[in-house]
């Protein structure tokens, strides 16, 4: 959403929007995820412990942040916000929201923004708030959303949003459509624990299945054939007829000793 406001080209945008998430940082409820190898920071969620009696909200007072660009993103999640009522959905007192979700682009699509937003969800059942919410504005996003539990509260199509008769996001990407806030009812600790349960189980699972899986060759050249149930996949085409006659002896090898 920040790439079809054209925020970067605004530079009172970015530094207002910097400065909002210094102060989101400051309650100390934030999380980063570093790389292993190099130590570098390779995402982030900014989120935060949200009271239903808080009047100071962010979003309620978008008015005195610079930057056209900030104020019509802000404007949108003020719209989302409002539309939610999220606290009196789940009659509850407070929340924990997540603000931004952020994954460097060399990380994306690899799990990442699951393994962060698990994260939210064991940091909120240790400070025992009983709703995880955020906005999630990519299409990517909220189906990763919808797998981990959350539901939608309010949405908003970025083609609907009109101001002074144009389009604001006129341009959000491949894929997004939308954005939406979104909740879940923060699980019980049994109910956390049957979840780490389940998945470790799929995990391993998943590795046997890779175990499992075997090299032949066709016509078409190498193809992986997995048994059970694991599905083939062709994975790549060697057309040399010279290099054929090795692949037929390495895979009666292979064959025999599984």
């Amino acid at each position: 959403m920040c790439k079809a406001s054209y925020m970067l080209e605004d530079q009172d945008s970015v530094k207002s929007y910097l400065h909002l998430i210094r102060v989101w940082l400051k309650d100390t409820t934030s999380l980063v995820a570093l790389s292993t190898r190099t130590g570098r920071v390779i995402g982030a969620i900014v989120a935060r412990v949200i009271n239903s009696e808080d009047k100071a909200d962010t979003y309620d007072r978008v008015q005195i942040l610079r930057g056209e660009a900030l104020e019509m993103v802000m404007h949108l999640m003020s719209a989302l916000l409002n539309q939610a009522r999220v606290h009196d959905y789940y009659n509850c007192t407070k929340i924990y929201r997540v603000n931004v979700i952020c994954v460097h682009p060399s990380y994306q699509q690899k799990g990442l923004i699951t393994s962060l937003l698990e994260a939210c969800v064991q940091v909120a059942v240790s400070m025992q708030v009983p709703v995880l919410a955020g906005f999630f504005t990519s299409g990517a996003s909220q189906s990763i959303g919808h797998n981990l539990g959350f539901e939608i509260l309010s949405e908003i199509r970025y083609s609907r949003w009109i101001v002074d008769d144009e389009i604001v996001f006129d341009d959000p990407g491949i894929g997004n459509y939308s954005a939406a806030f979104m909740a879940m009812r923060t699980p019980t600790d049994n109910e956390l624990q049957e979840y780490r349960r389940i998945k470790q189980h799929l995990q391993k699972q998943q590795r046997k299945v890779k175990k499992r899986r075997c090299w032949v060759h066709s016509d078409d050249g190498w193809i992986q054939k997995a048994t059970k149930e694991a599905y083939s996949k062709v994975y790549c085409t060697f057309k040399r007829q010279w290099f054929c006659r090795w692949t037929r002896v390495w895979t009666k090898r292979l064959n025999g000793s599984l």
